[in-house]
């Protein structure tokens, strides 16, 4: 995991005890025999608890739902104490709790509709003019190193990804016109709620695609959104050569600056 900014790494913390306290917790193990999991915690069963768990084999139609929610519980788990004791080992005071939902200051414009939700439903590869060049990874198609290398980066802060996502951004353009774009990438921040959006372009030494690179800028500053914040965009004039810390640095500055858009609130 890479190592976040104090303030990032505060609401990281905050944002995995609020998942938290919102799922089963409990383990998979063995009863009779055979595998079972067991549940000491349920935010929906307050008479569940460490005295009196509830067990269910893991091939029965409830034990499959708990077994995926358990699973869940133990990622995050994992996370948890995970950025806890990496705060412990890197600061004094302890992390200040930020209440959950979170609240942004801004204006509802793209921006705020680019979340889980779109996350989820977005299909990658959607974009069929795209390169002829087919990279794949991770069950995705990928058109160069370089973007490949900007996916390892998101991967890197334990982002998920979707490339070639199509988004439509006609109404939310002043000059009303068509107006879509299939992204190099997408990846989704949990802890904020928010899509920020990658372009990696290569290869600036060519006209044709420079004209295409800037096209795209162009669209997305059109519609509202942010450069640096709301989306990023790596450009290079020789795709051969690139410096994997740009991309570490410029998703860390969309990500804080991302934070300083919201109205936290924090408990007594």
């Amino acid at each position: 995991m890479k190592t976040l900014t104090k303030e990032h790494h505060e609401l990281k913390i905050s944002y995995l005890r609020y998942r938290l306290e919102r799922v089963p917790h409990g383990y998979i193990d063995q009863f009779r025999g055979k595998p079972a999991v067991y549940v000491y915690y349920d935010p929906d069963n307050p008479k569940t608890t460490l005295r009196s768990k509830a067990r269910y084999y893991t091939d029965s139609p409830t034990g499959k739902i708990y077994v995926q929610r358990i699973q869940e519980y133990i990622e995050l788990k994992s996370q948890y104490d995970y950025y806890v004791t990496k705060w412990n080992s890197t600061y004094v005071e302890p992390p200040r709790k930020i209440k959950f939902p979170l609240r942004s200051i801004t204006p509802r414009r793209l921006k705020t509709e680019l979340d889980r939700e779109f996350f989820e439903r977005a299909v990658p590869n959607q974009n069929l003019n795209e390169s002829p060049v087919k990279m794949p990874y991770k069950g995705q198609i990928f058109h160069s190193k370089n973007e490949i290398a900007g996916v390892k980066a998101v991967e890197s802060f334990g982002y998920d990804f979707k490339t070639e996502v199509l988004v439509d951004l006609a109404r939310y353009n002043k000059n009303d016109l068509p107006c879509v774009i299939f992204p190099d990438l997408l990846f989704y921040v949990p802890e904020i709620d928010k899509v920020i959006i990658m372009e990696v372009d290569g290869a600036l030494d060519s006209e044709g695609y420079a004209v295409k690179s800037y096209g795209t800028t162009i669209k997305l500053l059109l519609a509202g959104l942010v450069e640096g914040k709301d989306f990023i965009v790596i450009r290079m004039a020789d795709g051969r050569v690139f410096h994997p810390e740009i991309f570490d640095d410029m998703i860390t500055m969309a990500i804080n600056a991302s934070i300083k858009e919201l109205d936290l609130e924090f408990e007594d």
